[in-house]
């Protein structure tokens, strides 16, 4: 049982049935493939030596804060033991060796990101910030012009034709390229010289030529992501997100085509400042991150991503307000969410960063995870999830398994034990893989804030 006011929560219910009453008209979702469920593995992680390969491995791996971003494998030879020429690749290539070695690592994304100071402009504070991303700034390369950068151009045509001394390569292992980390947030991405426009215009400018020339020559099938922005409180360094991303989708409507997915960040949590939401609650910031997409002609039919995720973005933890039971209902909850609504016959991805610290070390949250990644995967939702007016309300997302096929029914109510009725339904499965046959003859049962999966019977019987 959560704290939360179940008024409070019947008052966001009824706005968020609004929202997602759009949503149904997307109509069925793709399969979910494997990449609908991914992971940020960083060093702290005690990546890339030892990749989670416990309950619950995600299908898809993110790059950042990993130690391969742009400064740390292009210093110039400073800070590299060994370097070879201008670039250290030993991080990078102990990752390609673990992601060719892991059959589970179904994708992976290069998340780009952090100038070298040498290649900056006019770095403010250009200089080490810890692990993550030592001697890297937010401001634009020197050489940036209206054609791009060349120092950038160089550093992408090494990065997307390098192998490991294994022979592990790159344009082989990594096809999704995410073009930039959050950059309605000047701390990531600040410019240069204003006269080149607006920061949009200079960091599509920079990009364009590099995803057109050079990736997309490099690695075949290549999957360019538009580059994340985050739900950050708008501020002098923090453009509003809805403007960042309008203003993207224009520059590549007008210009040249170069994403093949809308990708965003959304927390659980932490914009706004409030600690207590729920997944439901906090999905009407991810219907505002799609505004932008689903007004846009050209983009309504673009799989999108919330490729960083978790329950806060200051360690990444569950409220303490929130029980156990509850904290692992959201893990579950959330990817629901995500992936129901990813829009006719498309997929999604909904990726938790630092996931090894905050669901792998976590055997609750690891079984929740893996059990509903295995419910999940190749199978199809028909409409997006949403709730009844009952109060307190029950949410439901009508779904189709994979094997059988068979009919099937996510069931949950966030504000705690609720009855229900399962009549005609022969069984119901838990976050702990255990089902538990329904007696037809007193069909009600018990649902909460760990959602169940309801099954029928496969339509081939």
């Amino acid at each position: 049982m959560t704290t939360l006011n179940k008024t409070r929560q019947l008052t966001n219910g009824v706005f968020l049935l609004i929202l997602l009453s759009a949503g149904m008209a997307w109509g069925q979702s793709g399969p979910i493939p494997a990449i609908s469920f991914g992971m940020q593995c960083g060093s702290a992680d005690g990546c890339p030596t030892s990749i989670p390969n416990g309950p619950g491995v995600p299908g898809l791996l993110r790059l950042w804060d990993s130690g391969v971003d742009w400064s740390h494998l292009n210093p110039n030879g400073v800070d590299c033991q060994n370097p070879t020429g201008a670039f250290c690749w030993s991080t990078l290539d102990a990752y390609l060796d673990a992601i060719a070695a892991d059959p589970s690592i179904s994708a992976v994304v290069y998340t780009f990101g952090w100038v070298p100071c040498w290649a900056a402009s006019m770095p403010p504070n250009c200089g080490p910030k810890g692990s993550t991303h030592p001697n890297g700034t937010s401001t634009a390369p020197s050489d940036l012009g209206n054609q791009g950068s060349l120092d950038f151009n160089t550093f992408v045509s090494a990065l997307t034709t390098h192998c490991s001394p294994n022979g592990n390569c790159v344009a082989k292992l990594i096809k999704y390229y995410e073009m930039w980390n959050e950059t309605n947030d000047q701390t990531y991405w600040a410019g240069g010289n204003s006269s080149l426009g607006d920061l949009e215009t200079q960091l599509y400018d920079m990009v364009k030529p590099a995803v057109v020339n050079i990736i997309r020559a490099n690695v075949s099938g290549a999957q360019i992501l538009t580059p994340s922005v985050s739900a950050c409180a708008p501020s002098s360094t923090c453009t509003a997100f809805q403007t960042w991303q309008q203003e993207w989708l224009n520059l590549e409507d007008t210009k040249t085509r170069i994403s093949n997915i809308y990708n965003f960040h959304v927390y659980l949590h932490d914009y706004p400042q409030t600690e207590t939401v729920t997944p439901e609650e906090r999905w009407s910031t991810v219907e505002q991150m799609l505004t932008a997409r689903n007004g846009d002609s050209h983009w309504t039919n673009t799989p999108w991503w919330n490729d960083e995720t978790n329950f806060n973005g200051t360690d990444e933890t569950c409220n303490s307000s929130f029980s156990p039971q509850d904290c692992s209902g959201q893990i579950a909850r959330w990817q629901l969410l995500h992936a129901s609504n990813s829009g006719a016959n498309l997929s999604t991805n909904l990726s938790w960063y630092k996931w090894e610290g905050t669901i792998g070390q976590n055997s609750q949250y690891a079984e929740a995870y893996k059990y509903i990644m295995e419910y999940m995967v190749g199978g199809v939702f028909s409409q997006p999830c949403s709730h009844n007016n009952l109060a307190p309300p029950t949410w439901t997302c009508p779904f189709t398994e994979r094997n059988g096929p068979t009919p099937a029914l996510f069931v949950w109510a966030p504000s705690g034990n609720v009855s229900y009725n399962a009549s005609g339904w022969v069984d119901y499965r838990d976050l702990m893989g255990v089902a538990t046959q329904i007696d037809p003859t007193d069909p009600y049962i018990t649902i909460g804030v760990e959602p169940f999966m309801l099954e029928g019977r496969p339509t081939n019987q």
